[in-house]
């Protein structure tokens, strides 16, 4: 290619967002500071030297570590005061280890509650963010300056009032393949959050954005995944938030819906998100809906998942055909309509198909499993509330019927449910792309659009 193409591509080529922490390996521990520190208690002000890291294993955590002589008072003490003028923190720290040999207090505890380390006060003009564990993807190109190499690495989300870049790491690839082979944490991508208006904002705006992009991102993943070491930058100042991370654990084989070959389609999703979440209703909502389905999604048992992800359909009919839709009272709503025609309403309404896909095997056998008492065979929704019934009634009868299944008939069971809420919230946001769908499998060869789950083909 010629030379003047390649130098001209690369100059229209945005630069990846620079990590402030990075990782050679996954579960490499990320010292944050080591030098002095004060430590008080109610009663005394002790110096020394610490180390501050965050350490990955075996839950994420910023852990603190040091030693003071001559102090034995301190073995009494659980919850200390940690001051670093360097930093400009002030902080408390739950100490759960001490040792006292020759006189010296070895200590190690970790942070109680989130903090703001640098300037306590002043407005930062954007955000650079690590995200742990979060998925491969093929983006929009972007050039890594000190590596001298361009990878399609970029995911762009912009709402109404935030524009959120999310880069691959340099070394994203590596991370993720090793990631596999260890599990744990790895910081794969970098992010960076801006004002669509380039605005400035505060620490309170920051923890909002902040929040938002963890659970529509963990929404992305099917796991919890979100900004962590969040730095914030205006001119000289700069701030960094410190907290205990709450992530998944990396597992082999967790399913998501996110389509890494053709993200077309996220951004406009992740704008819909934005606004709605601005209602306090629909925040709560998605908060609930979100934590049932990644627990559903993450269960170590398919019987839990079931339960979990019915629970969360449940609440999404009564959301959308009572308090938004307004469609049902609430008595005619929860006296008058069974559990399976709860949520066939609310699938209706959004035009989501629920036959049994029946070209699996395993769900031919569920449907004539459990037929039984029945006129009729059961369509999707019908079958997930009726294994979940067998599951949860302790009558001898429903065991027997329960023990009839085998689990990859009650695990297919389990993936549709979750299935059902993928496209539930996916219509919600308005999502015109495309997914993965597990109930197929989740290569390449099974990515398929929103519209397809409309189709009659795949349904009823």
């Amino acid at each position: 290619m010629d030379s003047k193409i390649i130098e001209k591509f690369r100059n229209s080529t945005s630069i990846a967002t620079t990590p402030t922490y990075s990782q050679t390996t996954p579960n490499e521990n990320l010292v944050l500071y080591n030098g002095d520190a004060n430590i008080h208690t109610p009663s005394n002000n002790y110096k020394t030297n610490v180390k501050i890291k965050l350490e990955w294993l075996p839950s994420p955590c910023i852990k603190i570590e040091g030693q003071i002589q001559n102090r034995v008072e301190l073995i009494d003490k659980n919850e200390v005061r940690v001051k670093i003028s360097d930093l400009n923190l002030d902080a408390n720290f739950h100490l759960n280890s001490k040792r006292l040999k020759n006189n010296i207090l070895s200590f190690s505890g970790q942070l109680s509650d989130r903090t703001w380390i640098g300037k306590r006060k002043g407005k930062v003009s954007e955000l650079i963010f690590h995200l742990p564990n979060f998925l491969r993807f093929y983006g929009k190109p972007i050039q890594y300056k000190e590596q001298e190499k361009i990878s399609r690495g970029r995911l762009k989300l912009q709402g109404k009032k935030w524009s959120i870049d999310i880069d691959k790491t340099h070394n994203s690839k590596s991370l993720q393949k090793e990631l596999k082979r260890t599990g744990g944490f790895a910081l794969t991508h970098t992010g960076k959050i801006k004002n669509i208006e380039n605005d400035t904002f505060g620490k309170q705006k920051a923890k909002e954005v902040l929040e938002m992009l963890h659970f529509f991102l963990s929404f992305c993943k099917g796991a919890w995944v979100g900004p962590v070491l969040t730095v914030g930058r205006n001119n000289e100042t700069k701030i960094e938030k410190w907290e205990n991370p709450f992530l998944s654990v990396y597992k082999k084989g967790k399913k998501s819906w996110f389509p890494k070959r053709s993200i077309k389609g996220i951004s406009d999703a992740f704008s819909v998100f934005e606004e709605r979440w601005e209602k306090d209703f629909w925040r709560e909502s998605f908060k609930m809906i979100i934590d049932w389905y990644i627990n559903g999604n993450s269960a170590s048992h398919v019987d839990k998942s079931i339960i979990l992800t019915q629970t969360a359909l449940e609440h999404l009919s009564w959301f959308w055909i009572v308090e938004e839709k307004r469609a049902f009272t609430t008595s005619e709503f929860k006296n008058d309509k069974s559990a399976s025609e709860k949520i066939e309403l609310l699938l209706n309404d959004l035009g989501i198909s629920y036959g049994l896909p029946d070209h699996i095997n395993e769900f031919d056998s569920i449907s004539q499993k459990l037929r039984d008492g029945y006129p009729d065979p059961p369509n999707g929704v019908e079958s997930i509330t009726r294994v979940r019934n067998l599951i949860v009634h302790p009558r001898k009868a429903k065991r027997e019927r329960l023990s009839k299944l085998t689990i990859d008939e009650r695990y297919k069971a389990g993936q549709l449910s979750l299935l059902y809420i993928e496209l539930i919230l996916l219509r919600l946001l308005d999502y015109d792309g495309k997914i993965y769908n597990r109930i197929e499998g989740n290569e390449d060869r099974n990515m398929q659009t929103l519209l397809d789950f409309m189709d009659e083909e795949y349904g009823n």
